[in-house]
């Protein structure tokens, strides 16, 4: 179950299905975090967390690469909604 969700999750992002939240396009912008760094942590980085007690699951990812650590915490909402960045 957790193995599809994650799985869902990344299809959602390279297919362009997700919405960003206001808070996380504040944080973006004062951490001058792009969009293509987000997609990347969430396609190709670590799931580091799955939150499951909520109406939606919420999964927390890490950024695969040597610089600075982004973290991304994403619901998946039910289809056809997609999913949304927290």
């Amino acid at each position: 179950m957790k193995r599809l969700v994650i799985k869902y999750i990344q299809e959602c992002f390279k297919k362009d299905m997700f919405t960003l939240s206001a808070h996380a396009l504040q944080r973006m912008k004062e951490r001058k975090i792009t969009l293509e760094e987000i997609k990347d942590c969430i396609i190709k980085g670590e799931t580091i967390e799955i939150q499951d007690f909520f109406k939606d699951v919420h999964v927390l990812f890490q950024e695969s690469s040597d610089r600075p650590v982004i973290y991304v915490v994403v619901a998946a909402c039910n289809p056809p909604n997609g999913c949304n960045c927290l």
